[in-house]
C-alpha cells in the first residue's frame, strides 16, 4: 500500500485557484443576472417635457468607445460600439432595421457578438464583428468577417442577421442563395437556392423562424429585379411555398414559430386611395389565408412573435397607435401603445426579437425608437411597452429607456441612404433575443453615424423586480454637494405620488415621473444616512422601495455621485468587494479545516 504524502502548500495553491475561479464565475453571474438600472415609466397620455439632446450635451457624456451612463432622468447603462476610427473619419455605417438582429442570442452566456456593417467605399472594413462581455460591460473589436479580397467584404449588411438557435452564425443572401456564415470559424453553408425551384430568380429581405427551420424571402426576377412575390422554404422537409405578387408587393416575414407568414402589399379590394399597404397572413400548416386591410389595422411597420403580430395602426383614433394581433384569427387587435401627436411617428419601428413561446403576453414587451424634427416629447427616445393589450386607454404606459441622440438636420447618416436621408438616420434598432439590450445607430447631432446599445430595465415593465426602486444614488455611495434622489415605479401601479425620506424624516413628495427629490448642500450631517421611497397609489395603497444607504462626506455636503462609466452598474463595485471578502473568508475556513485534517496547525 502506497502512503500518500500531503503537501499543505500545494493544498493552499489548489484551494486559492479554485476559490479565484469560483469567485470570478459568481461575480460574473451576479453582474449578468442583476437588474438593469435607470429608466422610468410614463403614462402614454401624460408625457413630461424633455427636449431633444443637443450635440454638445451628448458629446459631454459619451466616451470614445465602451460603457457609459446616460444622464438623468434616464440613468441607464449605454455602450458606444463604434467611433470615427472605424470609418477613417467618414460616415460608413450601414443602415440597420428592427427585425434583422445585429446581436447574437446570448441566453445562458456572458458573451454577446455584434454585427455591424462598415462600408469599405466609405472608409470602413466591411462587415465587422464586435464582442461584448456582459458581466464586465467590456467591448472589444474582433475585426472584419471577410478578407479584403473577398467580394462579401464589399457588401452592405442591410438584411443580414444573427441566427436565433445557432449563436455564432449569421444569415446573408447572395443572389439566389440564403447562406449561413459562422462568424468565428469563418465557414459558409447554403440553406437554400431559389433557382432550384424558381429558375431565373434572386432573393432579398429574408427572415427565419427561431428554430432556424422555416425561411421566407422576397423573390425577384434576376434580370429586371421586379418583385415576383414571397417564397418560403422549410429546411427539414425541403418544402416550398410561393405567394405571388398581387399589387404593389413590399415584403414578407415568417413568424418566430415558423407557422405563419405575413405578406405586405396593397390588395385590389383596398379601394382607399390614401391607404398604405395591407396584410395577408397565411397559416402554413392549414393553408388558411386571412386579410387585414390598412384601415382595419394592418401594419406597414410591424414585428412578429410566436403566433402574434405587433403592428402600427395609423388609422386608429389615437396617434401613434400600436396593436397586437393573434395571427390565428386576426380579430379584434388590442391597443398596446398610443402617444404623442399626429404627424410625429414615434416609435417609428418596434422590435420583438425577445418574443417567447411560453411567457404570457403580459410579461412580453417590444422596444423601438424614433427621430422627429419637432419638440414632440414622445419622439427622440427609446421606448418599450407591454403587448398584452389588457390595460385601459387611461392606464397604458411605456418604459422610457434612453435618448436616441439623433438630429435629423445633421448630416450624419446621409451617406447610408442618399435617396432617403431621414429614413436612413431613423433609429430602427432591434432588441437582442434575451431582451436585455437594445441596439441602434445615431448621428449624435454630427456628421456620421455610430452604433450604440443600452441595457433595458425591463423589470419596471414586467414587475419582475420591486414595485418601487430607488435608481439614484446607488447603495453604498459616498456623496458630496447637492443630493438628488430618483425612483421608478413598476407597471401595474397607478401612482398618486412618491414620497422620499432621509432617515425617516425630511420628507418630500413627487407626483410626476421620473420621480425625484432634492436636498441642498449642508442639509445633512456628515456620516451614514438611509434613503427611502414610498409610492402611494390612486387607490390609497402603498409600496416601499428597498432602502439605500449612503455616506455623506466629512464636509457635511450631499450630492448624487457620478455614475460609473465602465462597469456593470450601480453598486457593482461594492457588491464585488463584499463577494471577494466573504469568498476568501470561506476559503480560509476551508483551508484551516484541510490543514487540521492533515495534522498541521493552521
Amino acid at each position: 500500500m502506497t502512503e500518500v504524502t500531503h503537501n499543505p502548500f500545494r493544498t493552499v495553491l489548489k484551494l486559492l485557484s479554485a476559490a479565484v475561479l469560483s469567485l470570478a464565475a459568481l461575480a460574473a453571474h451576479a453582474a449578468t443576472a442583476g437588474q438593469a438600472p435607470g429608466g422610468f415609466l410614463e403614462k402614454d397620455d401624460a408625457p413630461a417635457s424633455r427636449p431633444a439632446m443637443t450635440a454638445s450635451k451628448v458629446n459631454g457624456f459619451l466616451p470614445s468607445r465602451g460603457s457609459f451612463t446616460f444622464p438623468a432622468p434616464y440613468d441607464t447603462q449605454g455602450v458606444r460600439i463604434t467611433n470615427s476610427s472605424d470609418c477613417g473619419g467618414q460616415d460608413c455605417l450601414d443602415m440597420t432595421y428592427n427585425y434583422w438582429n445585429n446581436m447574437s442570442n446570448s441566453t445562458g452566456s456572458d458573451v454577446m457578438y455584434i454585427l455591424i456593417g462598415l462600408d469599405k467605399q466609405r472608409g470602413g472594413e466591411g462587415p465587422t464583428l464586435f464582442k461584448f462581455v456582459k458581466s464586465t460591460a467590456t467591448l472589444s473589436k474582433v475585426g472584419p468577417l471577410f478578407a479584403a479580397t473577398d467580394p462579401l467584404s464589399k457588401q452592405s449588411t442591410e438584411g443580414w442577421y444573427f441566427s436565433h438557435s445557432m449563436t455564432t452564425k449569421i444569415y446573408l443572401h447572395e443572389k439566389s442563395k440564403l447562406e449561413r456564415y459562422d462568424v468565428l470559424r469563418h465557414t459558409m453553408s447554403t440553406v437554400f437556392d431559389s433557382t432550384t425551384k424558381y429558375p431565373g430568380t434572386i432573393i432579398t429581405q429574408t427572415n427565419s423562424s427561431n428554430d432556424d427551420d422555416v425561411h421566407s424571402a422576397t423573390l425577384e426576377n434576376a434580370s429586371t429585379y421586379a418583385k415576383e412575390g414571397c417564397v418560403v422554404y422549410q429546411a427539414s422537409t425541403k418544402k416550398w411555398w410561393f405567394f405571388p405578387t398581387v399589387k404593389s408587393f413590399d415584403e414578407c416575414q415568417v413568424d418566430k414559430s415558423g407557422r405563419y407568414v405575413e405578406v405586405k402589399q396593397k390588395l385590389p379590394q383596398d379601394t382607399c386611395a390614401s391607404c398604405d399597404e395591407d396584410d395577408t397572413v397565411i397559416d402554413l400548416q392549414t393553408g388558411k389565408q386571412q386579410v387585414l386591410l390598412d384601415k382595419a389595422g394592418a401594419g406597414g411597420h410591424s414585428d412578429l412573435g410566436y403566433g402574434y403580430m405587433v403592428a402600427s395602426d395609423n388609422w386608429n383614433t389615437q396617434p401613434n397607435a400600436w396593436r397586437v394581433w393573434n395571427l390565428a384569427d386576426l380579430v379584434d387587435g388590442k391597443l398596446v401603445y398610443h402617444g404623442g401627436t399626429w404627424g410625429d411617428f414615434a416609435p417609428s419601428h418596434i422590435s420583438w426579437s425577445n418574443a417567447s413561446a411560453t411567457a404570457p403576453l403580459s410579461q412580453q414587451y417590444v422596444c423601438g425608437g424614433a427621430a422627429v424634427s419637432s419638440s414632440d416629447v414622445t419622439g427622440n427616445e427609446v421606448r418599450c411597452f407591454i403587448v398584452d393589450g389588457t390595460a385601459s386607454l387611461a392606464k397604458q404606459q411605456s418604459l422610457v429607456v434612453a435618448p436616441v441622440m439623433t438630429d435629423l438636420s445633421a448630416s450624419g447618416g446621409d451617406a447610408t441612404c442618399p435617396s432617403c436621408n431621414d429614413y436612413g438616420k431613423d433609429p430602427k434598432g432591434n432588441l437582442d433575443p434575451t431582451g436585455q439590450y437594445f441596439f441602434w445607430t445615431s448621428n449624435m447631432g454630427g456628421g456620421r453615424l455610430d452604433a450604440f446599445m443600452v441595457r433595458v430595465p425591463s423589470q419596471l415593465l414586467t414587475g419582475s423586480g420591486d414595485t418601487v426602486t430607488i435608481t439614484s444614488p446607488t447603495n453604498g455611495a459616498t456623496v458630496s454637494g447637492n443630493l438628488t434622489v430618483t425612483a421608478s415605479v413598476a407597471s401595474g401601479m397607478q401612482v398618486a405620488g412618491v414620497t422620499f425620506e432621509v432617515d425617516g424624516g425630511s420628507a418630500t413628495t413627487a407626483t410626476d415621473a421620473p420621480y425625484k427629490a432634492s436636498w441642498t448642500a449642508g442639509e445633512l450631517t456628515a456620516g451614514p444616512h438611509t434613503l427611502t421611497a414610498v409610492a402611494t397609489g390612486t387607490d390609497g395603497s402603498t409600496e416601499s422601495a428597498t432602502p439605500v444607504n449612503i455616506q455623506v462626506d466629512s464636509a457635511g455636503n450631499v450630492t448624487t455621485p457620478a455614475s460609473g462609466g465602465g462597469g456593470g452598474g450601480g453598486g457593482g463595485a461594492m457588491s464585488l468587494i463584499g463577494l471577494v471578502f466573504f469568498g476568501f473568508t470561506g476559503l480560509w475556513r476551508r483551508l484551516a479545516r484541510s490543514l487540521r485534517a492533515q495534522g498541521t496547525q493552521a
